[in-house]
């Protein structure tokens, strides 16, 4: 990519940076593309293509999947007993995986979240970790997931700069919050 698409996309690939925002945060920056794409007469178009060599070695047309979520629903029907998801602390089927999914996308939607709420995860890897994220994914949320490792500081910069009127942590994780964010509890047994 050159040089300003490539910046442009990296900041606007959230999601969570629209124009607006990136021209209030970086008004030189936004007038220097807005020329170059003015003199280019282009439009901001996926720079992935549709026939990139490792989509098409699988056999992936990103156009019939919309959301990745139904890569895991498709295989409820074809693989319904086979194992989705092999760990020290428990393996799911995909039967298994779907259904949690299912019962946390439920559960971020009776919590009041609205499509397209960022839900930054802080959970370790357990089999709750994909459940949880196929599930906010398939309903329309957006996952932020965050390393276990991260410091409060940093932790606490995260969570204010998704907008996140949620996030999903383990209990054992949540005195790394600190005190300077209140959270409420959204409990769902696993």
């Amino acid at each position: 990519m050159e040089p300003l698409d490539f910046a442009f996309d990296y900041m606007t690939r959230s999601g969570r940076v629209d124009m607006d925002r990136l021209r209030k945060i970086t008004p030189q920056f936004m007038a220097r593309y807005d020329a170059s794409k003015a003199n280019e007469g282009q439009k901001i178009s996926d720079p992935v293509g549709d026939n990139v060599p490792g989509a098409v070695e699988i056999g992936f047309d990103k156009t019939a999947h919309p959301n990745c979520s139904s890569i895991l629903w498709d295989n409820l029907a074809r693989n319904p007993d086979k194992l989705a998801v092999i760990g020290p602390i428990r393996s799911l089927t995909y039967a298994e995986l779907v259904a949690g999914a299912s019962r946390w996308g439920n559960a971020f939607i009776a919590a009041g979240l609205q499509r397209g709420d960022r839900i930054p995860f802080f959970l370790d890897d357990t089999p709750a970790c994909p459940a949880a994220f196929f599930g906010a994914v398939r309903a329309g949320f957006v996952p932020v997931l965050l390393n276990i490792q991260t410091t409060p500081d940093t932790l606490n910069f995260y969570l204010k700069d998704t907008g996140a009127r949620i996030a999903l942590c383990e209990a054992a994780l949540a005195d790394k919050f600190g005190r300077r964010f209140s959270m409420g509890q959204l409990s769902l047994r696993w």
